[in-house]
């Protein structure tokens, strides 16, 4: 909790992130508010159907909020300082935004799933509401969904219920919720997007992946969130 405070400020007007190399020389950094905070590939594509690791997840995550991403020493027995997601990890961690599990591992390589993102997104969220309650809109929500699929000893069941009522992340048509589901790379876009009040549909933003054709239905999260504008 040591660096929130300070980044509560400047969260949803800076990122500071490192830039893709297609954009950085094409305009004046000082015009720029938003930084991605995920990549391409070197072949040009994106592939947002490809699902992320859960240290993946977390670089994207320490980037959006400005931590500390330096390769370091970790609390878990399976990420070690010469892990490239380790300074990530370890900045999460302290931050008591994204934990590993009890048994003293982080399991780097695992994809995370709706239920995993759905607990880290309550606790962010928890975290600035209780810090200042105005640093949301949806603080005082009292809506809590059910789903089909979430049982009452479901490990993360008010976790789950809480993304939906933020507008975060949502259920599906069906009434389920699908908390074992992996989540995909355009689908992080559109959480981390939401979460920290990236809006899409910037005019003019175009993406630059030969695989994210115009009528993709995530086509301008994915803009928002890997093209530096």
């Amino acid at each position: 909790m040591k660096k929130i405070s300070a980044l509560l400020c400047t969260l949803v007007l800076s990122f500071t992130l490192l830039p893709s190399a297609a954009f950085a020389d094409s305009h004046d950094e000082e015009n720029f508010g938003h930084e991605p905070f995920i990549s391409g590939y070197t072949d040009g594509t994106f592939k947002p159907d490809r699902y992320i690791q859960r240290e993946q997840f977390a670089i994207m995550l320490a980037k959006s909020l400005g931590l500390s991403i330096e390769p370091r020493d970790t609390i878990y027995k399976d990420v070690t300082a010469d892990d490239y997601a380790s300074g990530a990890i370890a900045s999460l961690y302290e931050e008591e935004i994204m934990f590993g599990k009890t048994s003293g591992h982080f399991y780097p390589s695992q994809w995370i799933d709706r239920a995993q993102v759905a607990a880290i997104v309550d606790r962010w969220v928890k975290m600035q509401c209780e810090a200042d309650s105005d640093s949301y809109g949806f603080c005082d929500n009292t809506y809590k969904p059910s789903y089909l699929d979430i049982p009452f000893y479901h490990w993360a069941k008010k976790q789950i219920e809480s993304p939906e009522a933020y507008g975060i992340m949502e259920g599906y048509n069906d009434g389920t919720f699908r908390p074992e589901e992996y989540i995909k790379r355009d689908q992080a876009a559109k959480v981390l997007n939401r979460l920290f009040d990236r809006e899409p549909h910037v005019e003019g933003l175009t993406v630059p992946f030969i695989d994210v054709p115009e009528d993709h239905w995530a086509y301008d999260e994915i803009a928002e969130a890997a093209v530096r504008h």
